[in-house]
């Protein structure tokens, strides 16, 4: 992917974006639909947008974080909690776990 500490992956047919972190960032969930944008566009022929079926990798995003701000061991960051004006179930959502790897 180009960027330091970035790790995507396809293993079996599931995608998996890892990433660490060492500072506390809510945008992750936005960054990381970037990511996996990116890297569906280099997946996917772009015949099968127009095909009757669709079969695509189910994707998976990790975050090892490791910075100073408390956080439990295992937390999720949603796309969605940074949506304004936000009524009802979100139409788009991006769920990154986040583990904390300090002691």
């Amino acid at each position: 992917m180009g960027m330091k500490n970035d790790l995507a992956f396809i293993m079996d047919t599931n995608l998996y974006l890892y990433e660490h972190q060492s500072t506390y960032n809510p945008n992750i969930p936005l960054r990381d639909l970037f990511y996996i944008s990116n890297e569906y566009q280099k997946l996917v022929d772009k015949k099968s947008l127009y095909s009757s079926t669709c079969k695509n990798s189910c994707a998976e995003f990790i975050e090892f974080y490791n910075g100073s701000t408390i956080l439990s061991d295992c937390t999720e960051l949603k796309l969605s909690s940074a949506f304004e004006n936000l009524s009802g179930e979100p139409k788009l959502e991006l769920t990154v776990t986040v583990l904390n790897v300090n002691e």
